[in-house]
């Protein structure tokens, strides 16, 4: 089976020529249990994603696993989101041609815009 995401499947391993990133850098969210919801709208999965997506930026895109910076449940505050994310601006760390991903597995929200 093959998930597709142009141009790259991640069911292949890219090869170097089609990685044009100096490192690699991600920040990972899952949120199973949130503090205000009843139980039986709490979520099962999102925290699993978050394990599989690691796995396969590991292995499959080259992700060292020292650049991943994974948040779950309880870690997934506010505070603890943004100092994760202010970490991708330290230009000592992140170069100009360094890929990051930002990846987040829970409840989501629908915000009306002005266009609809």
């Amino acid at each position: 089976m093959c998930i597709c995401a142009a141009p790259i499947c991640l069911a292949q391993k890219p090869t170097q020529a089609a990685v044009p990133y100096g490192d690699s850098w991600a920040l990972l969210i899952g949120v199973n249990r949130y503090r205000n919801l009843a139980q039986h709208l709490q979520l099962r999965y999102a925290v699993n994603d978050v394990g599989a997506m690691r796995q396969v930026l590991v292995t499959k895109y080259g992700f060292p696993e020292a650049n991943i910076t994974t948040l779950i449940d309880e870690q997934a505050t506010k505070d603890g989101i943004e100092r994760a994310m202010a970490e991708f601006a330290d230009p000592d760390r992140i170069k100009n041609n360094d890929r990051i991903l930002v990846y987040f597995s829970g409840h989501g929200g629908t915000v009306p815009l002005p266009g609809g």
